[in-house]
């Protein structure tokens, strides 16, 4: 069982399976994960990392699999326009991209 302060909140320093999220730890103490690294601002950098990299970006597709992807090269002026374009509306060069093949698709139906 953990010290309380005056207004009855928790004080201890032990994180354990039982202690639940949301519990008061100093920030002065040492904590430790279940494997016996030590939990700091890296290794919650290095989390949250993962886990961005787990999720990823949505699928574009209706099944949600892995959308297919598209790839061309063009010269570097056009690139550095697109991204500026991109830029100023808050989008991808891949969101133009994606927009102006849909637009194209749409102007040559039957195809």
């Amino acid at each position: 069982m953990s010290a309380r302060d005056k207004r009855g909140r928790q004080t201890g320093n032990k994180v354990t399976s039982d202690s639940g999220l949301g519990r008061y730890v100093p920030s002065d103490e040492p904590v430790y994960d279940s494997r016996g690294n030590r939990v700091d601002q890296e290794y919650i950098e290095r989390a949250v990392g993962d886990v961005h990299r787990a999720l990823g970006r949505p699928s574009l597709s209706r099944s949600g699999g892995t959308s297919p992807t598209v790839s061309f090269r063009l010269p570097a002026s056009e690139r550095a326009r697109a991204e500026e374009i991109a830029r100023q509306e808050g989008k991808t060069v891949s969101d133009l991209a994606r927009e102006a093949l849909e637009r194209y698709l749409v102007e040559h139906p039957g195809a």
